[in-house]
């Protein structure tokens, strides 16, 4: 697992399918494919863009500094900004795609100073794993699941992340498919992202991975348009309720 903490940064093109379900859960939506640019930079920087196919139109454009993000829906003239740690899950699923869910999945990291690790096989259909499970300690004691790490029993491939909260729920599970190298270093042609609570999957074919390049500060620049009201999304955030509002 210490190789993938070797991976600093990333200037991939990639490929990008979405799907949602709606709010009952019975209905899965797929969106076209689209195509774009992923850029990361460690420890928590990601810009993320994506062009609708044919007539080249952003689809969208969304950026994080590791504590904030920023979101803009050119489609539908929304630019929305809000903290990382802030979940407040929307109704229309396609508001829920954060940057740093894609950075989580694709940018594994090593063993935590404070993270313990226990294995465990698991037998999962016709295949078998070993499961790394990471826990830590909180103040009181109390120890807790931070996340899941499968590897194929026979190959020895990273195939599954789950990543969870800390009321036992997993937040992002994420499957790999296709690992390969570049300068040595580890790198997945196809990561699928799924994000239960927030109600839709990110699937993610990287064509050029562009690992460990240099990545300006000004790769994760976004401003938003002009004419385009910012949305301050959170329920810690006072200005939430305005911006609610604004939008029914």
């Amino acid at each position: 697992m210490r190789r993938f903490g070797d991976v600093e940064s990333m200037r991939a093109t990639v490929e990008m399918q979405i799907a949602v379900l709606s709010d009952d859960r019975k209905k899965r939506t797929e969106y076209t494919d689209v195509r774009g640019a992923i850029v990361i930079r460690r420890p928590g920087f990601i810009r993320a863009q994506a062009d609708v196919p044919v007539t080249g139109q952003r689809a969208l454009d969304m950026v994080s500094d590791g504590k904030t993000f920023k979101v803009h829906l050119p489609w539908n003239k929304r630019f929305f900004t809000g903290l990382n740690e802030v979940e407040s899950p929307s109704e229309k699923r396609l508001e829920n795609i954060r940057p740093q869910h894609i950075l989580d999945a694709l940018m594994i990291d090593p063993p935590a100073d404070d993270e313990s690790a226990v294995l465990d096989n698991v037998v999962d259909g016709n295949s078998a794993y070993h499961v790394v499970v990471f826990e830590r300690q909180d103040s009181d004691g109390k120890r807790y699941i931070t996340r899941k790490i499968w590897f194929d029993r026979v190959r020895l491939d990273l195939s599954r992340v789950q990543i969870y909260a800390r009321d036992a729920d997993v937040v992002t599970d994420a499957r790999y498919m296709g690992w390969s190298e570049e300068n040595s270093l580890p790198w997945a042609q196809t990561v699928v992202i799924t994000r239960i609570t927030d109600g839709y999957t990110l699937s993610v074919t990287t064509l050029k991975p562009g690992l460990n390049q240099d990545v300006p500060d000004a790769s994760f620049e976004l401003e938003p348009p002009d004419g385009i009201k910012v949305e301050k999304l959170g329920a810690d955030n006072p200005d939430n309720a305005t911006a609610q509002a604004v939008n029914d």
